[in-house]
């Protein structure tokens, strides 16, 4: 009988409590840890992967709106790497969507936020946006900004982003890759599809391969390649093909350039790019395309191929630094093979403000290859490769737009200004936007018809056929157009007022335009105040002067007159005592020329008139030239890019900005410069000897100048960077850094150093940043980065080491904290239940043993 009664009391009981640790224990949902991100995007199919931090099943919900999601897609299995796979899509189609689970739970999405876009039909014309972002992954400000600058561009969609390797520093771990990349664009991951190349510090494979769902089995476009590390994909007009240049099997084998060649030959699409890790074009102190295999063998192997088949654009990274070549083909070798007259289908800069465009329309032949390295952080080397147009040591990412035949490229800095540019066209001319005159102002009463007589003229591409439209920009009443579809037209309006008008005119791809203001008047009334802003002055720098200005009107329509003073130009600011006053005072923060408006409204018309303010410094105080310094002499081997640093520095008068020229003074050869118009560039020349540049800086009015001597030699200067060994990775909350450094002495046997933090959770604090040894301390636990720089006084080396600083005690951040409070309390509630039970039980005399009566 005692068996049965413990089956008949404790059963249920130790039941009980299990059920209410499992009810007290088990999370609501699973979180997010890595954010939505599309992979894989087709006209008709995506992927979408997230990642949550306990399993769970798969749901993605979609449709056409938000609130709206009509549709879902259900995965069954329990996981914490979520993949769904949506297929029949319509092309070129916005859908919005949430991500959660099959129980109905959603995790993120299902606002403005949370969209994907299918691609366009193959083929199709619609303008593409494509973001290329090289050796981005280390969590750096430098990383952010460049990723910040791009965010602030403008509005157009991202529709293709591209990756180019060594995405997740420093060993592409599963974690680095969460916190380097994925979060760090979360944002437009969610709704930009993002394809990937591997680099070299892609060193675990199954993270890289865990981490992207690539087509391999051409579920975008292409041939299949069985491979997630290369393949190929269509978008829009464009084929693209990422290629493994890190894979020691890809690289050297052959399966993947087999694989290249059919894929290629199957392609009917107007423009090919390509991309992958390391450039076939580069040299610096970390690597060179002439020596190391991943750059060497891509450029023999892979290079011939594209070429045939008519590459437009090749993607690379790996090399900390920006550079581009010119329009190029058949060059295989080592750079000192390299010549413009054998292997430049175009020697020019690529830009139509410029030399001209790189035109293929009438000779397919010829690609540009970028070096991209810089989305995450930059090095300073030593460059020079000849078949390079420009080598810029500056952060950024490319910017990609094609639309039809033209696509245009862009470096953009991470500080928003635009380093360089180039445009590559199909057609045998290059399209320009229609040019439209919409006429000259006219005035007109309510009621009246007037003529509108405007002029376009146009080059005939891509057709001579042009349409055209008229349509109001502003004004007060309704404009009726005798027809919005011709160049000249008539129009009358319902309203007095001032009108602006505008005429478009477009060629099915561009479109240009212009407006004319039309003043309207009721027929015998009310007229503009006519207004006169006083006579032309002269004035000093900080001298206030007086403005004395007249207005008369008739009175219409009844409305008191407002007044506006405001500056049209000058070269500073202008501070007006009262500028809504027809007489006011006004002082003049720079010397220069100014014209000044003032404008009178009646509330239905306005009028205005101008005067000329002559500003000039008083005595005393009279403007000088800047001062330039163009720089150290230097010495250089032919065809290697020079860096000319110069610092210039004036008096702020007369108020102008300064403007720089860099020019050759004399020399032997050709020089080309990176950019003449700013105060520091580069150089690079040719030819052997001895050239003195100038560089002249203008405030407008006065110009000062200074020169430098660059000496070029065929002999290749022996000296070597610094070898540098930052030291074993250590784990400890503060220590010693033991480094080494080797070199050859030259070229005066000294040597500086420069510890700096890479990267980290929080601050570094160095006993002497400038020793080889030396101590540092850490403000929070976690990976920290540092880097030793070592510099000869002409080329730099360095090196970096990884320090993990361990949690103290009593840590563990709110996450720990809540979940042993949480834990704590539910093992208090369990035991005072067993308590109140037993208790229950011994008061109740249940557990004597039973006896029968």
């Amino acid at each position: 009988m005692q068996k049965e009664y413990f089956k008949a009391v404790f059963v249920p009981v130790i039941s009980l409590l299990l059920l209410l640790t499992h009810l007290f224990t088990t999370p609501v949902y699973a979180a997010l840890e890595r954010q939505p991100y599309l992979q894989s995007v087709s006209d008709t199919r995506v992927v979408l992967r997230w990642r949550t931090t306990s399993s769970a099943t798969s749901r993605v919900s979609y449709g056409p709106a938000v609130g709206n999601l009509n549709t879902n897609v259900d995965n069954s299995s329990s996981t914490t790497e979520h993949e769904v796979v949506i297929t029949g899509l319509n092309p070129n189609t916005k859908y919005y969507y949430s991500v959660g689970s099959t129980s109905g739970t959603v995790e993120a999405g299902n606002n403005a936020n949370y969209y994907f876009t299918t691609a366009p039909n193959t083929g199709s014309n619609r303008k593409i946006r494509i973001w290329a972002i090289g050796d981005p992954g280390t969590n750096s400000a430098d990383q952010h900004n460049v990723r910040d600058a791009y965010y602030n561009l403008d509005n157009a969609e991202t529709d293709v982003v591209l990756t180019l390797g060594d995405n997740a520093y420093d060993n592409g771990t599963d974690s680095e890759y969460t916190t380097n990349f994925f979060n760090v664009y979360k944002d437009l991951f969610r709704h930009a599809p993002v394809w990937a190349t591997r680099g070299n510090h892609e060193k675990d494979l199954a993270v890289h391969e865990t981490a992207f769902t690539h087509p391999k089995n051409a579920e975008a476009g292409g041939v299949a390649s069985g491979s997630e590390l290369y393949y190929s994909f269509d978008y829009g007009n464009i084929h693209f093909v990422c290629l493994d240049s890190f894979t020691s099997a890809n690289l050297n084998g052959s399966a993947m350039y087999t694989w290249l060649e059919n894929d290629l030959a199957s392609t009917t699409q107007e423009w090919i790019i390509a991309f992958w890790h390391h450039p076939p074009y580069t040299r610096s102190s970390d690597h060179d395309s002439d020596t190391e295999a991943g750059l060497k063998i891509t450029r023999e192997k892979a290079n011939p191929i594209l070429e045939k088949y008519g590459v437009d654009l090749q993607l690379g990274g790996h090399n900390h630094f920006y550079a581009r070549t010119y329009l190029i083909n058949n060059h295989y070798g080592k750079s000192n093979t390299f010549s413009l007259a054998n292997h430049a289908i175009d020697a020019g800069d690529g830009r139509e403000n410029g030399d001209g465009v790189y035109n293929k329309g009438s000779n397919p032949e010829g690609a540009v290859y970028v070096l991209a390295g810089s989305s995450g952080k930059v090095n300073n080397y030593n460059l020079g490769h000849p078949a390079n147009y420009t080598e810029d040591i500056k952060l950024g990412s490319m910017v990609i737009d094609v639309q039809g035949d033209r696509m245009d490229v862009r470096m953009l800095r991470e500080n928003g200004s635009i380093q360089d540019y180039f445009t590559i066209t199909k057609s045998a001319s290059t399209n320009q936007a229609p040019q439209v005159n919409a006429g000259a102002s006219q005035n007109a009463q309510t009621g009246a018809v007037i003529n509108l007589d405007g002029t376009v003229s146009d080059d005939g591409l891509p057709t001579t056929t042009l349409t055209y439209s008229w349509s109001k920009v502003s004004g007060p009443g309704t404009v009726t157009f005798g027809n919005t579809s011709t160049v000249d037209t008539t129009a009358s309006f319902s309203a007095a007022g001032s009108y602006v008008l505008q005429l478009q005119a477009s060629d099915s791809l561009l479109s240009g335009s212009d407006s004319v203001t039309i003043t309207v008047t009721d027929a015998g009334s009310n007229q503009p105040p006519v207004v006169d802003a006083g006579s032309n002055q002269n004035a000093e720098t900080g001298v206030v002067i007086n403005l004395n200005g007249t207005v008369s009107d008739d009175g219409l329509p009844g409305s008191a007159l407002t007044y506006s003073w405001s500056r049209v130009s000058g070269p500073g600011t202008v501070a007006f005592g009262n500028a809504s006053t027809v007489d006011t005072a006004a002082s003049f923060s720079a010397a220069g020329s100014y014209v000044l408006q003032l404008q009178a409204s009646d509330s239905l018309l306005t009028g205005s008139d101008i005067v000329t303010i002559i500003v000039t410094t008083p005595a005393g105080s009279q403007n000088q030239a800047p001062l330039v310094n163009a720089g150290v002499d230097q010495n250089a081997v032919t065809g290697a890019t020079v860096l000319l640093y110069a610092t210039v520095t004036d008096d702020g008068m007369p108020g102008s900005s300064l403007t720089y020229s860099w020019s050759m003074v004399s020399g032997p050869g050709r020089v080309r410069f990176g950019n003449t118009s700013a105060e520091d560039t580069t150089v690079r020349i040719s030819t052997p000897g001895s050239y003195v540049l100038r560089l002249e800086a203008s405030d407008g009015a006065l110009t000062g100048s200074d020169e430098i001597t660059v000496n070029i030699s065929d002999v290749v200067d022996p000296n070597l960077a610094p070898q540098v060994d930052a030291g074993p990775d250590l784990n400890a909350a503060t220590g010693s850094l033991n480094a080494s450094v080797t070199d050859d002495g030259l070229p005066d046997g000294r040597l500086t150093y420069s510890w700096s933090l890479v990267s980290g959770t929080g601050n570094a604090t160095f006993g002497d940043a400038g020793s080889l040894n030396t101590t540092v301390s850490f403000s929070a636990a976690g990976s920290y980065v540092l880097r030793l720089e070592a510099s000869d006084g002409a080329l730099s080396g360095s090196d970096e080491v990884t320090i993990t600083v361990p949690e103290q005690a009593n840590t563990g951040g709110d996450t720990a904290t809540a979940a042993a409070a949480a834990a704590a309390d539910v093992g208090l509630l369990i035991s005072l239940l067993m308590v109140l039970l037993l208790r229950w039980f011994a008061g109740n005399r249940l557990l004597k043993p039973y006896h029968q009566a």
